[in-house]
């Protein structure tokens, strides 16, 4: 501490030379000591310091000043308060000063200082704020000096950009000081207390919000009818008042909405006077109101005439006795008002104004009796009362045409795709008509931005913008000022953007852009698809007239409009594939011109190229093949020498896809592309060989060299000698070895089989070197290249080669990646059929991987394939120490060990039971216990975002702990049937049974030693249980109904104590049945039939045959036969009272319809209309099976009926609400499409099951305790799954101001409910910002309840953790909320936040929030849930 006294007071010293270079090292030094973190000031040293950068603020030297400027940063942080205090104090004396250079220093210093004030000590900032509001009103209303007027607003506006929240109770004091301001006849200080105005509203009380409101209306109602006869200094002040509106609506437009039933119609009187700055500052107001504003602009006449008619009586009885006192001030002027009122509003109004004033005096009194009648209803009333849109839409589209000083009738089209106008001429014609005061194209450049913001927060408008919007667009691509053209291709493009999600719908996955806000009405259902259908039928009508309108500008000199123009193309073929076939003639000159022409610029190129490779990829090859002499020239130079790597790369890029159009591989094609072979070699290979290039292009010519040999090699054999040694290098480049894995994966795969042999042996020890990087994608391309090289080109390798290669493959066998694994298991399978003699010497490193492999719980799916392929391949090779009998013996071991001990399940299983893969469930949603029934643990590493499952949720379902998963959400049956994977045991069934097919005269003996140890007495239940597995996968491909054991014995084990076993035995005899269905399938009917106490393990057997059986074409024809009778069967037990049996029912059910629709759907239909609510329940979960995430013939027969199988949503019995709610959201997640047009009719049935109905809420009497018991829970919780799967697929179909209503009831519910509204609330403040900062005062309380209440005294663990959870979910919504502009200036959500900032229990897990959102992936906020 005494040597940085020491040394700061060394430097105060030299601060006080006369010299100025003392006192500017002085005060660079200073700075430096201020900026260490590790420095701390003593009282003295803190007071010397702050006099001593006071004064040097007045010092004659202006560097030295600018350094105590710097200086006041970091000193402000290290300083006590009332230092600050001085020096905020000083400062602003200062800023009053006459002498301008001081003045202008201290302005800066005090924005220095505003900027630098800690945020989180909100004392300190609330005096500093005080203090220096004060004097800056005072500053400005005094007017002294125009220059210390607008350093006082520039102040005052960082003030309230930063700390607008605590300035709340100075906000009266700074209206009062700025609005007058607003009349200055300076242009500067209006402009300034604009934005300052702007500022406060977003953090005002209402009050202050309504007397700014107030005075804006009256001022420019006053005008409204003179705006003609205005002096231009108020015809100013009028323009400034117009921008204010806008500014405050583009802050504030979440409060500003109900202001618009009084600023529109002045607006509009506004935006027809002759004068085009007005116009323009109208159609800016009118921008911001569309999209700060959506929901306040879309028209509600009869919802609000309904709600106020109720009124009219009482507020006329308030009203009436004043009419004798109004109408003697307004009657004298009925005779000149009367002709006028119809065409002559505006002139009309002017009469009236004089006396709103005396109106306003007699009617106010009243106002507080006729307001409570009136605000209950205010936010129903709220939108607007006319229909703003289309009325600012028809403004717009008129003055986008306003071009008084030019005569566009001479604009000459082209003919026949040439131009007639010489474009120097053109260039002159344009300059003849320029002006310097010509103000209208502003107008025209504000309506087109107005223009896109409509069309980009309209959807439901769509069809209406391509008759009326479009044509006018693209009739006003002739534009003669480059500015107002580029915002008109940007309207256009933003429709064409717009289109895009309306025309491709298939799934789930939907194309959203998340600032733009999501139409607020729900175009009608039976006219929903019809849309669609038509608005492609209009885009497709406009495209011709499209480009021709274009095929001139893509000749503009201006690089600017040719940019614009290509960026229209692009999203034209993105919105409507292959939508310019018939056009390229007429594209090509343009291209050419952009890309040859030596002015173009660097991004005009690169901007020509993208499109080229998008249109390339968007259209059939065949359509270019014509014009491949034109347009491969340009690409080729811009490719071989342009200096810009980026031409360069995505010129190479473009090049890939020419080779492919050139040539196709697998399809017939007649064109000639020898003349162009040898230029695209030779184009690439002076890229590929140069090594100075930057990385990007690297990669491209060894990419684009990939596909030229891959696609031409045949013609180019003379060359390759000269290309694969270079190859070769390249491989060893650790910066490319990569992409060129991935080339030559490209050339052995060609069906041209490349001649490879000159590098194979050179390449083979790089490529099994590189199965020992840690570098995943490397490896993962390494495998894929090998089992193609292997494949394509075993005679030119050696076992000597492929020794190399193989010795390193066991080590990459582990359950830890199941993706390597299976490629490396897939090369294995490869190497056995191609080079057996390799794998010899290697059996004992690979068995024990098997093995290993095979008893891990993660196998599943196509490694577990892979490994079966492997095991018969090695039987078939023969390999001394692998064959049938020794690797049987060896899967086999592990099972006859565990004899001698008692072994859980659980315990060789897997580890934490079955295991999800990441994929499928890294976002997890809620399991209804109906969805599985056997739900095992999950374990920590498959799902990120858990959270607790109910006990109610799943019949034998364990909890899961907090460290498994945080944030589960909604899972529906078709993400994971059963969300189980093959168990350990079905994994090593699944590897013997292929053993046994291997040998199948064998097989047999497999079955009988398997028998033998069902029946024996002395074997383990998880021996059977293993036994019986095996054999039914067995006899799934080999018909065993000759054994005379094998039935018994099934039987028999379904009746074991052991559940287990029971399982097993059903599991086997379902697969049994697929190998004769014959005979075992009527054996399994009867017994359903006549064995009442087997019959839920039966109908297991049932389904698992009817599951395999309609995996392929064959099994369903197989199947078909016995449809009806197991129809028949199945339908006796729809009404079953255990409700386990009724799912599997019903799951059969529908997997039987999916394969005779037309004949089994109705059916399902018939028992909609039953009387027994079980078999209403049964056809609506049968109804779910039916829905697959892929196409299916099924989806024309669903469609017309699903409705009336959602209409049960109203049903009465609870149950078969539940499951219709299920299906609902089965549908929205996997097909939408099904119920996008039923929505407006489903969403309020919807709606209505989230309400808490207090009728389902009973009392349970518990010993001497009453415990509640709601009903009505599980039918929420899955209303609110539907919600959030709504969300997810139909988002464009929601009116999210209501949706959001039905988030914030469900902040107030049960915990399982609060935890997936407080991830739909996240999942809203990414897509729809703006509606959710509309209700945010709403949502902030919910949140501040839950994270603030405590859990009672004596509570178990369990409910200390619930709560824990809860608070950090809400702390996530919190958290997601802070992410919408604008948010952190919201009243209470900046207090909500403050005082979880000031509790330190609070403070922490908050903060470590945060640090995990930050430190993960950052896509994990926008896809909360699976979106697959």
């Amino acid at each position: 501490m005494a040597a940085v006294s020491y040394h700061i007071s060394n430097l105060l010293e030299k601060m006080t030379s006369i010299d100025k270079d003392y006192r500017f090292m002085a005060a660079n030094d200073l700075m430096a000591e201020l900026q260490k973190d590790s420095i701390k000031l003593d009282d003295d040293s803190e007071r010397k310091v702050v006099r001593m950068i006071l004064k040097l603020l007045e010092d004659k030297n202006g560097e030295v000043q600018n350094l105590a400027v710097k200086c006041l940063g970091p000193l402000v942080n290290k300083v006590k308060e009332f230092h600050i205090h001085n020096i905020v104090d000083s400062l602003c004396d200062h800023m009053l000063s006459d002498r301008e250079q001081l003045r202008d220093m201290s302005s800066l210093a005090l924005k220095t200082v505003i900027n630098e004030l800690p945020t989180n000590a909100t004392n300190l900032v609330s005096t500093i704020c005080k203090r220096v509001t004060d004097r800056l009103s005072e500053a400005i209303v005094k007017q002294v000096d125009v220059g210390v007027q607008l350093e006082a607003l520039d102040i005052l506006c960082d003030l309230l950009s930063r700390f607008g929240s605590l300035l709340l109770p100075y906000h009266p004091s700074v209206v009062s000081a700025v609005l007058p301001q607003l009349t200055s006849s300076r242009l500067a200080v209006r402009k300034r207390s604009i934005v300052a105005l702007s500022l406060l509203v977003v953090s005002c009380s209402p009050a202050t919000f309504n007397r700014l409101m107030e005075h804006l209306h009256t001022h420019l109602s006053e005008s409204v009818g003179s705006i003609a006869k205005c002096s231009p200094q108020q015809a100013s002040v009028v323009r400034t008042y117009i921008q204010c509106v806008a500014a405050i609506a583009r802050q504030a437009g979440h409060r500003f909405g109900k202001e618009l039933v009084v600023v529109m119609p002045e607006l509009t009187v506004y935006v027809g006077a002759e004068d085009d700055e007005l116009r323009e500052h109208c159609i800016c107001a009118f921008e911001s109101f569309v999209l700060r504003c959506p929901q306040d602009v879309t028209p509600h006449v009869p919802q609000v005439r309904h709600l106020v008619t109720p009124h009219v009586p009482q507020v006329r009885h308030l009203v009436t006795p004043h009419i004798p006192q109004v109408r003697p001030l307004v009657t004298p002027h009925f005779p000149q008002v009367r002709p006028l009122v119809t065409p002559h509003v505006p002139q009309v109004r002017h009469l009236v104004t004089p006396h709103v004033p005396q109106v306003r005096h007699l009617v106010t009194p009243h106002i507080p009796q006729v307001r409570p009648l009136v605000t209950p209803h205010v936010p129903q009333v709220r939108p607007l009362v006319t229909p703003h849109v289309p009325q600012i839409l028809e403004i717009c589209l008129k003055l986008l045409t306003h071009d008084p000083n030019y005569n566009y009738d001479d604009y000459s089209e082209e003919d026949n795709g040439t131009m007639d106008l010489d474009e120097d001429e053109e260039e002159e014609e344009d300059d003849e008509y320029s002006d310097d005061d010509d103000m209208s194209w502003k107008v025209r450049r504000a309506s087109a931005k107005c223009i896109e913001a409509i069309v980009s927060t309209r959807h439901e408008m769509l069809l209406q913008f391509y008759t009326t919007v479009s044509p006018q667009l693209i009739a006003r691509f002739k534009e003669r000022e480059e500015n107002v053209k580029v915002d008109i291709f940007n309207a256009y493009t933003a429709l064409l953007r717009q289109s895009r999600p309306s025309m491709a719908r298939t799934g789930p996955g939907l194309t959203k852009t998340p600032a733009v806000i999501p139409s607020v009405t729900v175009p009608s259902p039976d006219a929903a698809m019809e849309q669609e259908e038509e608005t492609v039928a209009l885009l497709k009508k406009q495209v011709p007239l499209l480009v021709r309108a274009l095929h001139r500008q893509l000749r503009e000199k201006s690089s600017k409009t040719r940019q614009g123009c290509f960026a229209l193309l692009t999203e034209l073929i993105l919105a409507l594939p292959a939508a310019l076939t018939n056009h390229i003639p007429a594209l090509l000159p343009g291209l050419h011109f952009s890309l040859s022409d030596k002015s173009s610029s660097s991004n005009m190129k690169i901007t020509a190229l993208s499109f080229v490779h998008t249109l390339l990829q968007q259209h059939p090859g065949e359509v270019f093949q014509p014009h491949v002499a034109e347009l491969l020239p340009p690409l080729i130079a811009c490719a071989a020498t342009e200096p810009f790597y980026k031409i360069t790369a995505e010129a190479l890029l473009v090049l890939q896809c020419v080779v492919r159009v050139v040539r196709p591989i697998g399809e017939p094609s007649s064109f000639d592309f020898t003349p162009y072979t040898l230029q695209l070699y030779q184009c690439t290979l002076a890229r590929l060989k140069a090594a100075d290039l930057d990385q990007e292009v690297k990669e491209r010519a060894i990419a684009c060299m990939g596909q030229i040999i891959s696609h031409l090699g045949d013609h180019l054999q003379d060359e390759l000698a000269s290309c694969l040694p270079i190859f070769l290098e390249r491989l060893k480049n650790e910066i490319t070895r990569l992409t060129t894995v991935k080339a030559l994966t490209t050339i052995a795969s060609s069906p041209l089989r490349i001649d490879l042999r000159p590098i194979l042996a050179d390449a083979l020890p790089v490529l099994s070197g590189f199965l020992r990087k840690n570098q995943r994608a490397l490896k993962l391309s390494t495998l894929l290249l090998l089992d193609t090289l292997v494949q394509n080109y075993s005679q030119s390798l050696t076992t000597a080669m492929l020794s190399q290669v193989v010795m390193e493959l066991p080590n990459l066998i582990s359950e830890s990646d199941l993706h390597v694994t299976q490629l490396t298991l897939s090369l294995l399978c490869t190497v056995t059929r191609q080079n057996t003699a390799c794998l010899a010497p290697l059996s004992s490193h690979l068995l024990p991987s098997l093995l290993h492999l095979v008893r891990s719980p993660l196998l599943q799916g196509g490694c577990l394939r892979s490994l079966q392929d492997l095991f018969e391949c090695l039987v078939r090779a023969r390999i001394p120490g692998l064959s049938y009998q020794e690797l049987l013996a060896h899967l086999l071991a592990p099972l006859h060990q565990a004899q001698q001990q008692t072994i859980h399940k659980q315990s060789y299983q897997c580890e934490y039971l079955t295991y999800l893969s990441h994929d499928q469930c890294e976002h997890l949603t809620y399991l209804s216990r109906y969805q599985c029934e056997h739900l095992t643990y999950l374990s920590r590493y498959q799902c990120e975002h858990l959270t607790y499952l109910s006990r109610y949720q799943c019949e034998h379902l364990t909890y899961l702990s907090r460290y498994q998963c945080e944030h589960l959400t909604y899972l529906s049956h078709d993400q994971c049937e059963h969300l189980t994977y093959p168990s350990h045991d079905q994994c090593m069934a699944a590897c013997v049974a292929s053993l046994a097919l291997t040998e199948r005269s064998e097989a047999i003996n497999v079955v009988q030693r398997f028998l033998a140890d069902i029946s024996s007495p002395h074997t383990s239940p998880t021996l059977q249980a293993f036994s019986l597995l095996a054999i039914g996968e067995i006899g799934k491909h080999v018909d065993l109904s000759g054994l005379p054991d094998v039935l018994p014995a099934v039987l028999a084990a379904l009746s074991s104590n052991c559940e287990e076993v029971k399982s097993s035995a059903a599991y086997s005899l379902g697969h049994l049945s697929c190998g004769n269905l014959t005979t075992f399938l009527p054996f399994v009917l009867h017994e359903i039939q006549n064995n009442p106490k087997r019959q839920y393990l039966l109908l297991h057997s049932l389904k698992e045959m009817i599951s395999l059986q309609s995996q392929s074409v064959e099994g369903v024809k197989v199947l078909q036969g016995f449809v009806s009778h197991i129809w028949a069967q199945l339908f006796r037990h729809t009404e079953c009272q255990e409700e386990g049996t009724r799912n599997v029912v019903a799951e059969c059910l529908g997997k039987l319809t999916l394969i005779k629709p037309k004949e089994l759907l109705p059916s399902l239909q018939q028992s909609l209309h039953s009387d027994s609510a079980m078999m209403r329940t049964t056809a609506v979960t049968a109804v779910k099976f039916t829905i697959s995430d892929q196409p299916s013939s099924m989806d024309a027969h669903l469609r017309p009926c699903i409705g009336e199988f959602l209409s049960c949503i109203q049903d009465p019995d609870l149950n078969v609400r539940r499951v219709a709610l299920v299906a609902l959201n089965s549908a929205a997640h996997n097909k939408p499409s099904l119920v996008r047009d039923l929505l407006s009719q489903t969403l309020p049935q919807l709606y209505d099951q989230t309400k808490i109905k207090k009728e389902l809420i009973h009392e349970v009497e518990m010993g001497p305790f009453k415990h509640p018991v709601d009903d009505g829970l599980d039918i929420r919780k899955a209303a609110f799954e539907c919600m959030y799967t709504l969300l997810e697929t139909c988002l464009d179909r929601l009116d999210i101001y209501v949706f959001l209503e039905h988030v914030e009831s469900g902040l107030r519910d049960h915990y399982d409910i609060k935890m997936l509204t407080y991830l739909m609330l996240t999942r809203l403040a990414h897509l729809c910002p703006q509606a959710v900062l509309q209700k945010l005062e709403r949502l902030v309380e919910p949140l501040r309840s839950t994270v603030t209440s405590k859990v009672k005294a004596h509570s178990v663990k369990q409910e200390y953790e619930k709560q824990d959870e809860l608070k950090r979910s809400a702390m996530r919504a919190v958290a997601a909320l802070l992410t919408i502009p604008d948010a952190d200036k919201n009243l209470q959500l900046s207090e909500f936040v403050a005082h979880i900032r000031a509790t330190p229990e609070l403070e922490t897990l908050y903060d470590s929030i945060q640090k995990d959102s930050g430190s993960g992936n950052s896509g994990a906020h926008e896809a909360l849930m699976d979106l697959s």
